[in-house]
């Protein structure tokens, strides 16, 4: 229990340490109107058994959208961090709605292929960020059995890419105050695959809500964003 007790200590403190950069970091006054461009900026991704081990996003053979902005470092304690952020190019406009909308493609080799494979074996998970707000998201998904006729060689096991983000964003008028995310659209990653095409899409749907902009950070200390934990 003690220990426990200690990490769960140590979590909040590293929590709060983290939340203190980004309350008076922004570029701008946090206060869009609609139409308004709010970026999606894409962090690190690594292996979930292993925090330590993080590798910019754009290191993995993803795709970006059309930007103008590139690279965004908002503090030194940023800076500091490694945390150099790149612009998703994921057209996102203040209170405009989207659904399956596709925002990039990419025609993977084989190299590349092999390399989300290992990824998303390995359980990598992404961090990034909208309006200072942390989020975030898995690669792709394991099947939980490997196809029949293929269990002593692991390079049949089905292992899948996400190509569909869907965002929930909540706002108070002018200001966002939330930002959920889910996963769809997994694409399997055939081993051996020449060329396998992916386009990538995704949906934003806004909900307003009645919780002020200064205590829109008190939900990260409710939830386990923080806690990336293996299930026993």
């Amino acid at each position: 229990m003690k220990n426990w007790q200690g990490k769960s200590l140590a979590t909040l403190f590293a929590i709060l340490s983290f939340l203190s950069l980004f309350t008076t970091a922004d570029e701008h006054d946090h206060m869009y109107k609609k139409g308004d461009e709010v970026v999606i900026w894409m962090n690190t991704v690594g292996p979930l058994n292993n925090r330590q081990e993080t590798y910019p996003y754009f290191q993995l053979p993803f795709c970006q959208g059309d930007h103008i902005v590139q690279h965004h470092h908002e503090t030194l304690g940023e800076a500091l961090q490694g945390m150099d952020l790149v612009n998703s190019g994921i057209p996102i406009r203040f209170l405009e709605t989207k659904a399956n909308e596709p925002y990039c493609e990419k025609t993977l080799d084989e190299k590349d292929v092999d390399v989300l494979r290992y990824a998303v074996d390995n359980r990598y998970w992404y961090t990034m960020f909208i309006d200072d707000l942390p989020v975030s998201g898995t690669v792709g998904v394991s099947a939980d059995e490997t196809k029949e006729g293929t269990e002593s060689d692991p390079h049949f096991k089905p292992l899948s890419v996400y190509t569909h983000k869907s965002f929930t964003i909540q706002y108070n008028g002018r200001q966002i105050i939330s930002v959920s995310l889910q996963h769809a659209h997994p694409v399997e990653l055939i081993y051996g695959k020449k060329a396998l095409p992916l386009t990538f899409t995704y949906s934003i749907d806004w909900n307003p809500t009645d919780t002020e902009f200064e205590d829109r950070f008190d939900s990260l200390l409710e939830t386990d964003f923080f806690e990336h934990k293996d299930k026993d």
